[in-house]
């Protein structure tokens, strides 16, 4: 008698993988384009609009570098294929660089408009006392702008290069996506929505214009 053909065991239907490679390529126009105008408004900030802010505009406007370094570094991450590299290097020495010299001037301010026995005492103190004047530098925070101003002039033409690498590959509509994408991040990256998150500051008196 004729054996029943052993039945074939049930496979759970399985979809299939994506791979991260796939992933990226699909991304690659958006992500890039979030990365370039993160980059862009960060420089602007550290090579323009904090050189002419007094002491609390420029810990706004280092607490909004460091959102928009969050923004490039996971651009950056969405958009190549490895998952570390040159790129985020530099992003993430930019961030902790930044992150210090926010951390600096926030603690200057602490020292010399705070309340209390230390404030009255840094108050007086020649460390001190300059930075008070008109919001001006301390030494201290020129030095870390100094420091971002190299990781600038290394990571700049770094970025650039990368960023025309990317579009020479892309197709025309992803081209068209890059550049949509990256004039709309522009736009909210500029936008008075777009705030970084700031240590509890005393208040500072407003700085009389010399002359």
């Amino acid at each position: 008698m004729r054996q029943p053909a052993p039945a074939i065991p049930h496979r759970a239907h399985k979809l299939p993988r994506i791979h991260r490679h796939t992933l990226v390529e699909m991304n690659a126009p958006v992500f890039t384009a979030r990365r370039d105008a993160a980059h862009a408004c960060l420089v602007d900030i550290l090579r323009r609009d904090a050189l002419d802010a007094g002491r609390s505009g420029r810990v706004r406007l280092y607490g909004r570098g460091l959102r928009l370094l969050d923004d490039a570094i996971l651009g950056t991450q969405r958009s190549q294929i490895q998952k570390e590299g040159p790129l985020l290097q530099y992003f993430r020495l930019l961030r902790d660089t930044l992150a210090a010299t926010l951390a600096l001037v926030a603690h200057e301010i602490r020292l010399t408009h705070g309340t209390g026995a230390l404030s009255r005492l840094t108050a007086n103190s020649p460390r001190t006392r300059p930075a008070t004047v008109a919001g001006r530098f301390s030494s201290g925070e020129l030095n870390t702008l100094d420091s971002l101003d190299d990781l600038l002039k290394f990571g700049v033409p770094l970025l650039l290069k990368d960023s025309e690498n990317h579009r020479r590959a892309f197709s025309p509509d992803d081209l068209r996506r890059y550049e949509l994408a990256r004039r709309e991040y522009r736009e909210h990256y500029l936008s008075s929505t777009f705030v970084g998150d700031l240590p509890n500051l005393p208040s500072e008196p407003e700085a009389v214009p010399e002359g």
